[in-house]
């Protein structure tokens, strides 16, 4: 069963009290619980009590004058308890200049004089409780809207921490690459990458050296710059010219007028296209006799 919310009374005039308790209680009894205190201090006690009990209080209805603690410092000091509650003063004397204060500091929402109009008093009562409820309405909203951004942040802090690994991937493929092409460039043969439409993808230096009259080796037909070769050869490890002795799975070819050995190999990347790497190094004077 839900716990009713109180409505909290205070005034040292006990018949005071019990006339706002009849009239409240007959009109609000059946969502709320009424509470009545002699005193300010007794007010704070209960409110102590009910906050460590988890019972919320929905409004402090509480007298000015009273012994020991005008209704302004009490609802002062009840605003630490419940930041949230109602609070209204009740009096017959006007300090126009307290309750200005109290009103600016958002100590109390009304001030109601004495004696008092039961049906006012109801209708200030019931308007508070709607702006009560507006309010915890757009308090639950911007809780939500919080923790929504804080997800979001979260969210955006996991995405930039991928993003940075992908970054430092990217980079590390990069140096990969780049020492990878520095090795070939280093190597002593001649290097073509070929595409699976027989294009040449990539040439190390010796590769631009041996072609440097075709004007440029990347984009050209391989089979233009190898009469006689096909992509199709890798895969069924055709040969251009057969084998040459020892070198198995090399072949002779001729290249501005020069013997070379090819060997040809299949590769593939890692989304699974198929492509060529073809390496050429110089034939010897005997195998160029024969070219």
């Amino acid at each position: 069963m839900a716990v009713k919310p109180v409505i909290l009374t205070v005034d040292d005039d006990a018949e005071v009290l019990g006339a706002i308790e009849r009239d409240l209680r007959e009109h609000y009894r059946q969502d709320f619980r009424i509470i009545k205190a002699g005193s300010p201090e007794e007010a704070l006690e209960a409110a102590r009590t009910l906050k460590q009990r988890g019972v919320p209080i929905a409004l402090f209805l509480v007298d000015q004058r009273m012994p020991g603690m005008t209704g302004v410092e009490f609802l002062r000091r009840a605003k630490d308890l419940y930041p949230h509650t109602v609070r209204m003063v009740l009096s017959g004397y006007t300090e126009l200049q307290s309750i200005i204060d109290a009103v600016n500091e958002g100590a109390i929402y009304k001030f109601l004089t004495k004696p008092w109009d039961d049906e006012r008093l109801r209708a200030h009562v019931s308007e508070a409780f709607q702006q009560k409820g507006m309010a915890d309405e757009n308090r639950r909203l911007s809780g939500q809207v919080e923790s929504a951004n804080a997800d979001l942040a979260a969210l955006n802090a996991r995405l930039e921490h991928l993003l940075e690994q992908q970054r430092q991937h990217a980079e590390l493929l990069q140096t990969q690459a780049s020492q990878s092409r520095d090795l070939i460039d280093e190597l002593p043969a001649a290097v073509l990458g070929v595409d699976p439409d027989g294009l040449v993808a990539m040439a190390n230096r010796r590769a631009e050296a041996l072609w440097s009259e075709a004007g440029g080796l990347l984009g050209r037909q391989a089979g233009e710059l190898v009469p006689g070769w096909s992509p199709d050869d890798v895969e069924a490890g055709v040969t251009v010219s057969g084998s040459l002795g020892g070198d198995a799975g090399a072949s002779l070819v001729t290249i501005s007028g020069r013997g070379y050995r090819m060997v040809a190999r299949p590769m593939s990347g890692s989304a699974g296209a198929r492509g060529s790497l073809l390496l050429f190094w110089p034939a010897d004077d005997r195998k160029d006799g024969h070219a």
